[in-house]
């Protein structure tokens, strides 16, 4: 029988003779040589050039090795538990253990792996389960692996039955597993408690496994001095019967025992992207913390910003964005025994009961419902696609891009269909991150956007550039254009009829944009911001205080203007999932709320803003100021240097810098991320501009683009600089104006193309030719990208020209039609 709290005696039961040692390490050594032979020679078959890096056989043979390693893993931690087991000079150590809690534990995770393989699990308790004297560690190992080997070799539709008991007058806890399952060979019976060994059927059953698990159940039963038997039929089932002693905690024991904190009750509805870390981060606050992750669908914690780039091919497998950057599958068993998080995917919470602090949960494999209590509760609903209500939606072919499942039916669909024709419903986020994957196809594709731009957080002449370079791509864009129905043959979509045309489709996508999903939300009665979001405080938390929202269900507070907007982007759920996960232990961290900074990728195209668009600063009460200048992101004669279009928008009055927008063939991200923290802590453009960013040739130039914005926004400002945008240039182009357009560039560049119109005075010979150019017109000068038109506007203002402008970005900014040089 253990000693209470701490058994002091030496473990002599467990001694391994010299020759025992030798012959685990032996046969260790051997069980292992075997899966790393196999991961060397997979490798040197990649490495040595046999398969196509591009092939699907690449993709196996890293398949083969992820599976060795963790054959190796899995190993490694059994033996190291087998050598505790064996070490004859540890000494024992006993806690107070409350077994009905721990059994309560032990089902909810078992429960979940059981559904996911269609096998019924029964746990039948005969009494109560009282507090004991137990190695709580050892006591989960035995039941965990007993029970979870129940599971895993009894087929679907199988049933593994547990029993348990606890007899005080014996002092022991006794029962039995038993299932339906494969059964053990007779010849298999002798050897099933040795190290390594495996029925010649288990194996057959399930590649995976070490051999390890039944030899360290039975020396951990034997250290509590208990039995475990076993009887078996192949085919039939197997049945496991345990004795193991434990000593009832007595109530003077309990009274002395420093009481325990309850752990706190975590449960969070929603497991894609700041559910998970929203849980994460819980468990690094408080390691207690019970855990608890509701998710509706398959797949959890996945990078769903990534679904495009597998759809265009750049990501081969939907499996590389659910896993950890060590290469770890985040799937219930990684956040069961990495994290201790108990995750039910493929489960729904069907409501909310904040006065008894519940919920109620369906398992959709099996229909169960069962109900959760909660200390905190975290919603991480996300959000769901807008689709417009029109006819033709049920047709094949026709999909959103919000789940893998949507992912992987359309890279399907696009292998399999027979026409070229796509249409992108919806010129946001989505839309434009389609188009390149579904372009890369052979398809061609047409964006319907029923506002007169794409990407409505642009402002037109930005916007206009990203359409441009679409247009390059052989995309074609029409906007101020509804859909009002789709048409189908046979089942499948074949035409796409708007507002103003009929249009050829063999694949329809709609990137309308997300609502946040409040429906949980609404039935318990939580405020819903104006927006339509879940509406939070500082703290994340909801008009209950114990309930928190994050992510794309809630409501955002923008810091330039105080006001209310939605933004669903992966950034921001996971950084409110980390502030979420934090105030569910400790209430100590606020959200401070967006400067909605988001970047994106269109073919070779890169396109970013922060803050607020002209439009949006007018509306908001500013008095925007903005201008437009292109710039290398490098130094120009660098190799990869490329061109960048930045447009900067500040407050006259005050000086604060409101927002930037960038798009190019060059980094953007840098520059829009700078801007963006400067937004957030309310700067001006006079800090922008003297910012000491960092300077070498590969990266930047010795004075950042982002700072010359600034500086030229400075001038603008003050006077010394008068220039004229894309859009108003061609205002007045089309408006007939009377207005002098000179080109300054040299022969050369004017191969790019002109402006309509333009007269061709290269800037050198500019001092010669100023009698062609009439002082009382106005004249707007430009070059590829401004810096030659700013030094032939100083020569014509000091020849007393007083109507100059400079086009803002030159000719690399210009979005509109070209002249080609005769």
């Amino acid at each position: 029988m253990p000693n209470r709290k701490k058994n002091t005696r030496k473990n002599p039961e467990n001694k391994i003779s010299a020759k025992d040692k030798w012959q685990v390490l032996r046969v260790g050594a051997h069980q292992l040589r075997a899966p790393l032979s196999t991961i060397s020679t997979q490798i040197k078959t990649i490495l040595g050039g046999y398969v196509d890096f591009s092939s699907s056989q690449v993709k196996q043979l890293l398949e083969g090795i992820d599976r060795k390693t963790r054959d190796m893993m899995n190993m490694l931690n059994e033996l190291m538990d087998l050598a505790q087991l064996s070490d004859a000079e540890k000494e024992l150590s006993y806690e107070q253990v409350g077994l009905e809690r721990e059994m309560g534990e032990i089902k909810e995770v078992l429960d979940a792996k059981a559904r996911l393989k269609g096998v019924e699990l029964n746990i039948k308790i005969e009494s109560i389960l009282p507090q004991v004297w137990a190695q709580r560690d050892s006591f989960r190992h035995v039941f965990f692996n007993l029970i979870e080997n129940a599971v895993k070799y009894t087929p679907t539709g199988g049933r593994v039955e547990v029993w348990l008991n606890y007899s005080i007058p014996l002092r022991r806890l006794e029962g039995s597993i038993s299932d339906t399952g494969i059964g053990i060979p007779a010849e298999s019976k002798g050897n099933l408690f040795e190290e390594f060994y495996r029925a010649p059927n288990a194996k057959l059953e399930e590649r995976e496994g070490t051999g390890l698990g039944l030899a360290i159940v039975k020396r951990i039963i034997e250290s509590y001095k208990g039995t475990l038997e076993f009887e078996s039929e192949v085919g039939k089932g197997t049945i496991f019967r345990f004795t193991m002693p434990m000593v009832q905690v007595t109530e003077e024991e309990k009274a002395k025992q420093p009481e325990k904190r309850k752990r706190k009750k975590i449960v969070i509805i929603g497991g894609r992207a700041a559910g998970p870390k929203a849980a994460a981060r819980a468990l690094r606050m408080d390691a207690d913390a019970d855990i608890t992750v509701i998710e509706r669908e398959r797949f959890l914690s996945y990078a769903g910003c990534g679904l495009p780039y597998f759809l265009a091919g750049h990501v081969k497998d939907t499996r590389m964005l659910m896993t950890t950057p060590d290469g770890d599958l985040r799937d219930p068993e990684f956040f069961r025994r990495v994290k201790g998080i108990a995750v039910y995917n493929r489960t729904e919470c069907l409501s909310i009961d904040k006065t008894k602090k519940e919920i109620e949960i369906k398992f959709l494999r099996d229909n169960e419902i069962r109900k959760l209590v909660y200390d905190k509760l975290i919603l991480a609903t996300g959000g769901r696609p807008i689709i417009p209500s029109i006819e033709g939606l049920n047709l094949k072919n026709v999909f959103t891009l919000n789940r893998i499942e949507d992912a992987r039916g359309m890279r399907k669909a696009l292998k399999d269909i027979s026409g070229n024709n796509a249409v992108i419903v919806g010129g946001g986020l989505i839309g434009i991150e389609s188009a390149e994957a579904i372009a890369s196809c052979g398809l061609q594709v047409t964006i319907v956007e029923a506002r007169d731009q794409v990407l409505s957080m642009l402002d037109p002449e930005i916007a206009l550039l990203v359409q441009k370079h679409l247009n390059q791509h052989g995309v074609k864009i029409l906007t101020d254009e509804r859909v009002m129905k789709l048409v189908g043959e046979n089942g499948a979509v074949t035409k796409v009829i708007t507002n103003k045309r009929e249009l050829p489709a063999t694949i329809l996508i709609f990137g309308t944009g997300v609502a946040p999903e409040t429906k949980l939300a609404v039935s318990a009665a939580l405020e819903i911001g104006e927006t339509g979001g879940i509406k939070v405080n500082e703290w994340l938390q909801t008009s209950e205080p114990d309930i928190y929202a994050i992510g794309d269900c809630v409501e955002n507070r923008d810091i330039i203007t105080g006001k209310p907007v939605l933004l669903p982007l992966g950034s921001v759920a996971n950084r409110q999932g980390r502030v979420a996960g934090t105030n569910v232990i400790l209430n100590s961290e606020a959200f401070p709320g967006i400067v909605e900074t988001i970047v994106l990728k269109s073919f070779d195209y890169n396109i970013g803003c922060t803050g607020l668009n002209e439009t949006d600063a007018i509306e908001a009460g500013f008095n925007p100021l903005s201008v437009v200048v292109t710039g290398s992101d490098k130094e120009h004669y660098y190799p990869s240097a490329k061109n960048i279009i930045l447009k900067l928008i500040g407050d006259r009055d005050s000086g604060r810098i409101l927002g930037l927008q960038a798009v190019g063939h060059g980094d953007i991200s840098k520059r829009i991320d700078v801007a963006a923290a400067l937004l957030s802590t309310k700067e001006t453009i006079d800090a922008l501009s003297k910012l000491d960013l960092g300077y070498a040739p590969p990266y930047s130039t010795p004075m950042d683009i982002v700072c010359i914005a600034a500086n030229v926004y400075k001038n603008k400002f003050i006077g010394s600089f008068t220039g004229i945008s894309a859009l108003e240039l061609k205002h007045k182009l089309d408006a007939k104006e009377e207005t002098i357009i000179v080109d300054v560039r040299n022969q050369e560049e004017l191969s790019q193309g002109m402006i309509p119109s333009a007269l061709s005075i290269p800037l050198r010979s500019l001092r010669g030719r100023l009698h062609e150019l009439p002082k009382d017109k106005e004249i707007v000068i430009y070059c590829s990208t401004g810096l030659s038109s700013y030094e032939a506007s100083c020569i014509l203002r000091s020849q007393g020209f007083d109507k100059v402008n400079i086009l803002e970005g030159g000719f690399f900014a210009w979005p509109f039609e070209q002249e080609a040089l005769l």
